[in-house]
This record gives C-alpha cells, structure tokens and sequence, in this order.
C-alpha cells in the first residue's frame, strides 16, 4: 500500500456494504482496516474474508482509530 493511501472503516455491513466492498478493494489507494456492525457472525465473516478489525460498534471503531481506548464495561469493545 503507498503512503498516499485511504483507509477505510465501514460501519454497517449488509448487503449493501457487501456490494460496495469489491470496488473498494479493487481500488490499488484504499486500504479497508475494518468494520462496525451489531451482528458478530457478519463481522466474523468479513474478520475472515479480508483480515480487518472489527468492532461491535462504530462508537469502538472510531475511538480505535483516534487512538482512544474503548471504554471498560461495555459490551461494544473491540472483536477480532
């Protein structure tokens, strides 16, 4: 991946992020490092697939990527 690269975080990954996921990463600059969603075995699924972290909630994914810790005692921490 080239230092000009955008990294990208999904939040939701249904049928429509499904179909947005191919052209994505067909895109030589875009980097997809990982993906929020309520349903575990989705984020089980896409962990598999394309080697990303996933988290429970975008709340989680945002505070990881802004160098934030999850907050304790929640359920939403981060998977994978």
């Amino acid at each position: 991946m080239s230092e000009a690269s955008l990294r990208v975080g999904l939040i939701g990954v249904g049928v429509g992020a499904r179909q947005l996921l191919k052209a994505l990463t067909q895109q030589p600059r875009v980097c997809l490092t990982a993906a929020a969603d309520v349903r575990q075995p989705a984020l089980d699924r896409l962990s598999a697939e394309f080697g990303i972290q996933t988290f429970l909630s975008a709340e989680a994914m945002c505070d990881r990527a802004n160098g934030r810790h999850a907050r304790r005692g929640r359920s939403d921490e981060r998977r994978g």
